[in-house]
């Protein structure tokens, strides 16, 4: 269940949800504005010759901030990071997702985006049935159970649970088409799975694969739960220059970020995007911003980014984030927030 114009209201008025400063104009009919503040990090590319997601590098990013009355200037295919100007409080039983403008999204500016509806997806019903479905009915009828996912620390393929459904406004859509015909259909912003320098895997945005990238795939022959990842060159990456409504899935079994599903015709890997804020998070959102025009992209601190979407929960979570047990990575932070990834490697 979304939340309505009025329920966000009622939900910030018991300061049950917090968003400081709060300006009542930018409620929604079922979502919430949120701005750009003035600082950035961008990636000093010079630094390694790749990044490796085990490592701390404190400075593969630089801070840059920018006057109020001045713009940053993002690059065509460059991705940075910015942060929310409003500071962002979640109670325990409710769970947001973050989405950019659509009105900035048809200039090239990219926040987090997902699937177009009739991309089709593998999912194991509540009865044991697999079958490919569209993305959008596995959303709006609540299809499947389960989704066929990769362990990101084994990469074996196996199915995880379905733990968040998601449906947002059109965006662009391209199409990534691999050498044995396997096609996925996906906005520019949407992440896909390539082979690292490591001989590992790495998120690599839509907009920046290139033609020649291997891309992660389960293997040709089923079946193949258990297996491990293959990899297989990409032979185009197409914008189809068409507009559709998007959607996504979560895919977080017990509090577990697996976040993957496989979808596209025959199979290719996609992660869930970065969008979601988990129950019981408090802090500034952290944007990861793309540049998918041609041209130059002026951002201006203050102005309207994305916005917030608030879902009700089936019940409080057990552990929200922010709790002892998760370990969890980003409470609290304060303007654009670098990966913390490799600590999920220095835990094991």
């Amino acid at each position: 269940m979304i939340y309505s114009d009025r329920d966000l209201k009622k939900l910030i008025d018991e300061g049950r949800l917090v968003i400081e400063p709060f300006d009542p104009d930018s409620v929604q009919p079922s979502s919430i504005d949120l701005r750009v503040g003035n600082q950035f990090r961008v990636f000093a590319n010079s630094r390694y010759p790749y990044i490796d997601v085990k490592e701390r590098m404190d400075d593969l990013t630089e801070l840059v901030e920018v006057a109020d009355d001045e713009a940053f200037i993002l690059h065509p295919g460059e991705f940075v990071l910015g942060s929310t100007l409003e500071r962002v409080a979640l109670p325990d039983d409710v769970v947001g997702r973050l989405e950019g403008k659509s009105s900035l999204g048809r200039l090239g500016l990219l926040i987090h985006s997902s699937l177009p509806g009739d991309e089709p997806v593998l999912v194991r019903d509540d009865d044991g049935t697999i079958q490919w479905r569209p993305i959008e009915e596995v959303v709006r009828k609540e299809l499947g159970r389960e989704v066929v996912s990769f362990d990101p620390e084994t990469l074996a393929i196996d199915f995880a649970e379905i733990t968040g459904r998601y449906e947002g406004p059109p965006d662009r859509i391209f199409e990534v088409m691999l050498e044995s015909g396997r096609s996925v259909r996906v906005t520019a912003g949407h992440n896909l799975f390539v082979r690292s320098e490591t001989g590992g895997v790495r998120k690599a945005r839509t907009a920046e694969v290139i033609t020649g990238a291997e891309v992660a795939v389960p293997p040709a022959e089923e079946p193949w739960l258990g297996d491990g990842l293959i990899f297989e060159s990409v032979v185009e990456v197409r914008d189809t220059g068409e507009w559709e409504t998007i959607f996504d899935l979560e895919v977080r079994p017990g509090g577990r970020k697996i976040e993957n599903f496989l979808a596209g015709r025959g199979g290719v890997f996609v992660s869930n995007t970065a969008g979601y804020v988990d129950p019981g998070f408090a802090g500034y959102l952290t944007l990861e911003l793309s540049n998918v025009a041609n041209l130059p992209i002026t951002i201006y601190p203050g102005m309207r980014i994305g916005q917030l979407s608030i879902f009700q929960m089936t019940s409080a979570a057990e552990n929200p984030y922010g709790s002892g047990v998760l370990g969890s990575k980003y409470k609290g932070q304060e303007g654009p927030t670098p990966s913390r990834y490799y600590e999920n490697f220095s835990k094991d």
